[in-house]
């Protein structure tokens, strides 16, 4: 199969939306209103990847951009909206969500003659666009939960490094949560 990335639009909510209900637990999914605003005040901070054969959404990468003073742990909240943090011309992009299709995890790809997992190459390569589209970034920041071990191994594969778990996140059931940063 071949795969399209590009930013993601309105109309690709419905296909967000499944990928999201299908990858994380209740508690922790974040709501469609968000994921409306995040494609309104940051359009060009999400991306999707589409299905050549029949335009589907099989992944998405939500980010917005931060001035580097607004980051704390709040800031990693659940459902926030975007449109009190985001900063087009700010330094800090935040990696708010990111999920490829139940389906797809563990598919090996060959895309631009490198072959690896799917995960990986759409991450990496929705980073590559983010980076090139936003020349004033200067790191890149997320959170993950403590017990997703293959979301990890992707970070730290691609040069994130942990650097802070915050203990107890309340949004992840009392679970930690790692936060993972790369310098650019």
């Amino acid at each position: 199969m071949e795969y399209l990335i590009r930013n993601a639009t309105l109309s690709d909510i419905e296909g967000i939306m499944t990928i999201e209900q299908l990858s994380f637990e209740p508690a922790i999914m974040e709501s469609r209103a968000v994921f409306e605003e995040r494609l309104s005040i940051a359009p060009d901070c999400n991306m999707v990847l589409c299905s050549k054969v029949d335009g589907a959404v099989e992944a998405y990468l939500s980010a917005e951009i931060w001035s580097k003073n607004c980051v704390s742990p709040e800031a990693f909240a659940l459902n926030h909206s975007p449109e009190k943090k985001h900063n087009p011309n700010g330094s800090l992009l935040y990696i708010s969500s990111f999920a490829l299709a139940p389906h797809l995890r563990g598919k090996k790809i060959s895309f631009e003659g490198k072959t690896g997992g799917l995960a990986k190459r759409f991450f990496s390569k929705a980073l590559e666009t983010l980076i090139t589209t936003h020349p004033n970034l200067k790191e890149i920041v997320l959170l993950v939960h403590q017990d997703w071990k293959k979301a990890q191994h992707i970070y730290t594969s691609l040069g994130f490094q942990q650097v802070k778990v915050l203990t107890s996140f309340e949004d992840f059931n009392g679970k930690s949560a790692l936060i993972y940063e790369k310098k650019l």
